[in-house]
């Protein structure tokens, strides 16, 4: 199956990250992890992010709300969806938000996520 249609989240027994497949049973939101057709782990919804299906230059998969760098001189980015694609959403010189298009994968890294990390995009004045 498509990488694209992979999520994760924090599991709400322990905190801890798992990825799978997202169900949302009222009032509770699951991911059933890949590979596992029995186990149904239940999560904290505000902390699900879908997969962007792409990979950074380290081989590791990139993840909505994930903080990318793009090249070591540039700000971290926030990788965030648009209304069909993953986009990248700089605020260097203002909020500008990039469609995947304009960088190849062996530029990017991830270095943190905004649910864990996030004084990793806070600008420095």
């Amino acid at each position: 199956m498509n990488d694209r249609y992979l999520y994760r989240a924090k599991r709400t027994d322990n905190g801890e990250w798992v990825e799978g497949y997202y169900a949302y049973m009222r009032p509770h939101h699951y991911i059933m992890p890949k590979g596992s057709w029995d186990c149904w782990c239940r999560i904290d919804g505000k902390t699900l992010c879908q997969c962007t299906g792409l990979k950074d230059k380290n081989g590791k998969m990139i993840w909505e709300n994930d903080i990318v760098k793009v090249h070591d001189d540039e700000e971290p980015c926030l990788i965030e969806w648009g209304e069909d694609t993953a986009r990248w959403h700089m605020t260097q010189y203002g909020s500008y938000i990039y469609d995947f298009d304009n960088y190849w994968s062996y530029e990017v890294e991830v270095i943190g996520s905004a649910i864990d990390n996030p004084e990793l995009l806070e600008v420095e004045s």
